[in-house]
Parts: C-alpha cells; structure tokens; sequence
C-alpha cells in the first residue's frame, strides 16, 4: 500500500497551545434529516465545546499551496486580497479537480466503514475502495477540518468556519478546505460521502480532540500494520507460465490451523486491520475457505481475493451471501492463448462461465490480463473480447520476472512496449464508459539516465514491514508476497507470535531499518543520503536481490548503483 505523506511543517511547541472555539449551534431543522442519528457525536457541538486548536488552523491556512502551475506557488493568509482568491478559484478550478468544481452548497460526510486511528507521530485516515487499499497520514490541524464534514455542513459552511478562526476571509478559508479535499482525493478516492436526498447507511464521526499528538514528526512506518497479506496455501488450480509466487509446497500438517488463522483475523481487526490479501496459492484450494471469509466479512474487513477457480453458480451465491463484495479473475488472453499461458485446456472457456455466474450473484469482477511477448499480438482482440463480459473493470500489465520461474524471451521489448501503450490508450478511448487500468513502465536497460534519475526521485515508500507484514501458508512471517520463505527472509512464526510481536521484533526491523553496517563494500554505506533513503523511502531489497544477488546494495534506480546483468522488466 502506497501511503502518501502530507508535508506540513510546525513547530511543536504550537501544538500544544489549546483555546476555545465558538461553532454555531446545528440548526433545528437541519438536526431532523433521517440519517443523524447515526452520527450524534457530530450534531451535539454548542458555543461552549472545546472544539478546535486555533494555532492548528493558523499553520493550516499557512500552508504554502501546491499545484503544478507556477501561479499557485503562493501562501493563503488573512492578508491577501478577496480578488486575488477569487482569480485563483477560478483558475484552480479550471485544474479539473472535482474539489474545485463542486458547489459550495454540497453537503459531505465521511464514509462509515472508513477508519481514523492515532498512531504515536500522525493520524491516519484510511479505508477501502473494492480493489484497493488507500490512505493518508495526517496532522492534528488537518483531522480537525475533516472532523468538521459530519454530513450535515457543507463546503461553504467548513470554509466559513475555518476562515472565523483563522481570521481571514471566507474565500481563503473555502480554498484551503477544498485544497485539503483535492490532496485526500475527493472524487477520486471514497474518503468523502456526497449527501444528497438519500440518506447514507452510516457516516464516521469522531472527536478531534481524541487526535492530539505532541509529537509532529511524520513517520514512514505505522505503530501497528493497516493490512496482511495472509497466504492461505501455496496451492493452485494452474501453472502459469509468468508466475511470480515462491510456490513453496507444503504439507497439510504444516499449514496453519482454522483455529489460527481465525485468531490472527481476531487481532487484526483489534489492530484496525480494514484488508487482508488472501495471497500465495489460491484461497479456494482450501476447504475451509468459507470459514475463514465470513469471520473477515462479519468484521468489516475487506478480503482481497484473486483466483483462477472455475466459480459455479450456486457456489457463486454463498460468496455472495456471506458479504464477498468483489472477485479479481485471471484472463490474459482469447482462447487457446490463455490455456497455454495459464497450463490448463478449457480453462478460458470456465474463466468466462466463472464471470458470469459471479456477476449474477451480484459480486464485481475485475479480470487481471498479464501480456507476454507471445500474447502481445492478441492485445486488441483481447480487451475487445473483455469488454463483452459484466465486467466491473479490467487490470492489463506486461509480464515481469520474478524470483522464481519465467526467462528474458517472455518480456516484451520496448518496440512491443510501445506498440502495446498505443494500443491500450486507443482502447481506452474506443470504450470511454468502462473502468481500464493498464500501465506499462519501462525495463531500466531500455532507459535513459535522466529517466532512471526520475524513477529513483519519485519511487513509492516501501509498505513491507511498514504498513504490512506476509503470513505464509505454515505461518513464517515475511516482509514481501515474492519472498522466498525460509532462511534469512523469516522474520518471525504466527503459529505461536502475535501479529505485533513480530511487528516489533528485532527480526522485522533489521528489513525496514537494516544498519548501515550490512552495506559495507557498497555506495550506500557512505553515502550521506543513507537514512533518508534506506530508512526513509525504504529499501527494496526485492529489486536489488534480482538484479545484484545480495540483499545490501543502492537501489537499482540509484546513480551510485551497479548496472544492471539482465531485464527483469
């Protein structure tokens, strides 16, 4: 999970400065709508309710506005012009952000099944969004204006509020709160519900005074994991010719328990777990697949389920029932290709009959399609064929190499790249109204310095041991769904640790915080950039494993790094 970090700089000491906040009173009217009883806390404000750090908005309304204009390089205060805010709306709207072009008039409220937990640096506010886990690391001043959307205010009313506090006028106020809406992805992501004559079935309120924190310095690694990747069995229905999976075997005796796994499912919704991947083989390989389901569902946790499984129709429907919202299907190509790339004759045929019997059982399908250099001519045919299915989107990637199987001859070549990017944006213009998620990113060999300069400077904080820990079929505990699982790469035993002992072990910091000391003989042991970027970013030392064959080494993005031996890519 990519966490992105909200950059803010205050003094600590300002922090700590609390004074009383006058917000008016709910109007009469307004508290009768049929959906706030679901949210009392955030109805039941008065004159007199210690509410709001007013130095918290102060250094809020202080952030400097970031955009990719020059024009919006400037610093909202109570000092600038009404005209002057007024010229920037318009033309900060004209950015195509939903943030900006939504009404002030626009009630929001915040999704009840999104969670908001305090961690001992940052706030986190974070949930699902079918096939994705998203979230933001925030500051107290920034809860605090979340806290405010209560499904009865709308943005006017928010920015209204800020700007009396804040001093400053209204149209300033109403900025930084729809800049504070654009940078949680509103529209994009569901941190935001739109309340609108329906009622919702349930909004999260919560008070921000419960998310003081002293300490302000935002941390990369979480004080407990958001999501697991739980690797029910390293068994399969096919063989893929591309897979990337450990594939380890293990005997029925050496897998977890039900008993277990339920245990570490009760744990992690105490942790404030909102998804677990049901990784490795394939979850319906094991027949207490269902158990293991309903326990996720009846806590509201989000299983991630990827499968090549011929699902029946009735077996279809108690997925359904037990609250199974959405599958991921493997199909990567028309016909007899994808039966030779998966191992298995017939099986495009059921993998189509698996998504129509899924689809009328009312859980969403999404297909993840893997193009190898032998597949690359039916690409076309391919996402036609697809868009004939129910689909509720469809995932397109290039095929990579991993640790463990697959050779150079099944990537695609950067002529193939290229050929394969013209195809996929054709199809996504030819099919406007369909959800297509397609990327394709470039093998450093076939890169440019200045575009591996770029790739190292905007690479992804590493989530492994970070926001996430791998449970293994026999439950040895790794940082990374493609690790290998025994030797070095353990880091801890769920047949008898609980998830936040080996959350802080020793064993697991040596992979999110490895010393500077393993790196002797490399760049990066000398390097003044070693904390920021080992134990910042994080080291990934997946890539570096394949492409150097050791463990402690720079980046393969880094300048500093050894070139490259092979295409991995």
């Amino acid at each position: 999970m990519d966490v992105p970090i909200l950059p803010l700089e205050i003094p600590v000491e300002q922090l700590l400065h609390v004074v009383r906040l006058a917000v008016p009173v709910v109007p009469a009217e307004r508290a009768a709508a049929p959906f706030v009883q679901i949210i009392p806390r955030a109805t039941q404000y008065s004159k007199q309710r210690i509410l709001i750090m007013t130095t918290f908005i102060d250094a809020f309304l202080s952030e400097r506005i970031t955009c990719d204009a020059d024009w919006a390089q400037v610093i909202v205060d109570g000092k600038t012009s009404s005209e002057f805010y007024k010229n920037l709306f318009t033309r900060v709207s004209q950015e195509n952000s939903l943030a900006f072009r939504s009404p002030s008039t626009l009630r929001l409220g915040l999704p009840g099944n999104n969670r908001i937990r305090k961690d001992s640096r940052q706030v986190l506010y974070y949930g699902n969004d079918l096939f994705d886990v998203w979230a933001y690391r925030l500051l107290p001043q920034q809860v605090v204006v979340l806290s405010l959307f209560d499904g009865i205010r709308t943005i006017g009313e928010v920015g209204k509020i800020v700007a009396d506090i804040s001093k400053c006028n209204q149209v300033a106020g109403e900025i930084k709160v729809r800049h504070l809406l654009h940078t949680l992805g509103f529209g994009v992501k569901p941190a935001f519900l739109t309340i609108d004559c329906q009622s919702p079935k349930s909004l999260l309120a919560f008070d921000p005074l419960d998310y003081l924190i002293p300490d302000t310095r935002l941390s990369v690694r979480l004080d407990a994991p958001t999501s697991l990747i739980l690797m029910l069995t390293g068994n399969c229905f096919t063989d893929c010719e591309y897979c990337y999976a450990c594939r380890k075997q293990f005997s029925h005796d050496s897998l977890l328990e039900t008993s277990r796994i339920l245990e570490l499912i009760d744990e992690a919704y105490q942790l404030g777990v909102i998804n677990i991947n049901l990784d490795g083989g394939d979850v319906f390989a094991r027949h207490d697949h269902a158990v293991i389901l309903e326990r996720m569902i009846q806590y509201g946790i989000e299983p991630g389920i990827s499968t090549k499984a011929h699902i029946s129709p009735s077996r279809a429907e108690n997925l359904a029932s037990i609250g199974i919202r959405w599958l991921q299907v493997g199909y990567d190509a028309p016909g007899e290709m994808c039966d030779k790339l998966v191992r298995r004759p017939g099986y495009s045929d059921r993998m189509a009959e698996t998504i129509h019997n899924l689809t009328d059982a009312g859980v969403r399908v999404r297909t993840n399609s893997i193009i190898t250099c032998e597949s690359l001519h039916l690409l076309p045919e391919l996402v036609d064929f697809l868009m004939t299915l129910p689909l509720f989107d469809i995932k397109v990637s290039p095929a990579f190499l991993g640790l463990y199987r697959g050779n150079e001859q099944m990537l695609l070549s950067r002529l193939q790249k290229k050929w394969y990017r013209r195809v996929m944006e054709e199809k996504v213009k030819q099919y406007p109204d369909r959800k297509i998620n397609w990327e394709c990113e470039e093998d450093i060999l076939d890169a440019d310095a200045g575009q591996i300069a770029n790739w190292f400077k905007s690479r992804p904080y590493c989530s492994s041991g970070r926001t996430q820990i791998v449970i293994a079929p026999d439950g040895k505990v790794t940082t990374c769904e493609q690790s290998p699982q025994e030797g070095v790469f353990v880091c801890g035993d769920a047949t008898h640790q609980s998830i936040m002992e080996v959350w802080n072990s020793d064993a697991l910091k040596k992979w999110f915080e490895p010393p500077r000391e393993e790196f002797q003989g490399t760049a990066c042991y000398d390097c003044n950039d070693f904390q920021s970027c080992v134990h910042g970013m994080g080291h990934c030392w997946l890539q570096v494993y394949k492409m150097q064959g050791r463990l402690h080494a720079p980046h393969p993005y880094c300048p500093k790094a050894e070139p490259p031996k092979q295409r991995w890519r």
